[in-house]
């Protein structure tokens, strides 16, 4: 049995010092973010602050009127990457108490990634986990894929999200679609590597030309929101398209709100 997960549901957002002045912070993080909240389908915001200097008292109440509004819209939204200097001035307004705050990157999505399972995963007995082994060695590309993921969460392996990204590359490079989608993710989100959006966009190409569709369901996204630093509407209802053709929900969602917003009624 593959073990599955849906990174599509996470969204991260990195901000930086110019985004979050006190003559920006409203449009930033109010505007574009708050738009994101509306428009995006997903179920978790988490904002890297790792480029952020100082936190302006501006900025600081937009975030926690973006947690109001994440909160409506049953969106988790978290933060990471926090300088020491400005987790103090959070815990002075006592933010802390209503934000949620990660050291870093890894840690906020490694639990974060945890709730967007249904269900545990069945656990595997030693023998089972040898066998699972020696199947991947064996160049059995399911088997790959699996022992990846699990390695990634610890998953009755210790957890080594570098040896994850080994398998999934081994498999992924013998066109395996989901590894290849799951190793958009890994660059999308700096697992165990480091991020990434050009690489997370040439997987998530390869397994969405390959017909999978929430890499197809990525890349419209991407294309979206300029993930990947390349703004392209018309791409993302393409791929938006492809993906609900295939029955995903969320680009349904997706494609019919973009159109709602680029095309006018009647047309």
């Amino acid at each position: 049995m593959a073990v599955k997960y849906d990174l599509s549901e996470l969204l991260v957002i990195h901000l930086r010092d110019i985004d979050v002045q006190e003559q920006d912070a409203a449009q930033q993080i109010r505007g574009k973010l708050g738009f994101i909240v509306d428009t995006a389908n997903i179920s978790q915001l988490l904002i890297d602050l790792q480029d952020v200097s100082f936190l302006s008292s501006s900025a600081i109440g937009q975030l926690i009127m973006l947690k109001k509004k994440c909160d409506l819209e049953e969106i988790a939204l978290a933060l990471c990457n926090i300088s020491a200097a400005n987790l103090t001035t959070l815990r002075l307004v006592r933010a802390d108490e209503v934000l949620d705050i990660f050291s870093d990157q890894w840690t906020a999505i490694a639990s974060l990634r945890k709730t967007l399972l249904p269900t545990a995963p069945p656990a595997m007995t030693p023998e089972e986990l040898k066998q699972l082994h020696g199947e991947a060695e064996s160049g059995d590309l399911e088997a790959m894929h699996e022992l990846a993921l699990r390695l990634s969460d610890g998953m009755g392996l210790p957890q080594d999200w570098h040896k994850a990204v080994e398998w999934l590359n081994l498999a992924a490079r013998r066109q395996h679609p989901d590894s290849q989608h799951e190793l958009g993710n890994f660059y999308a989100f700096g697992l165990g590597v480091p991020q990434s959006h050009v690489e997370a966009t040439r997987w998530y190409e390869k397994a969405a030309n390959a017909g999978h569709a929430d890499s197809q369901y990525m890349l419209g996204m991407y294309f979206q929101y300029a993930l990947g630093e390349i703004s392209d509407l018309e791409r993302a209802k393409i791929w938006y398209g492809r993906a609900a053709d295939q029955g995903n929900v969320k680009a349904e969602k997706s494609l019919a709100k973009l159109i709602r917003l680029t095309e006018p009624e009647g047309e």
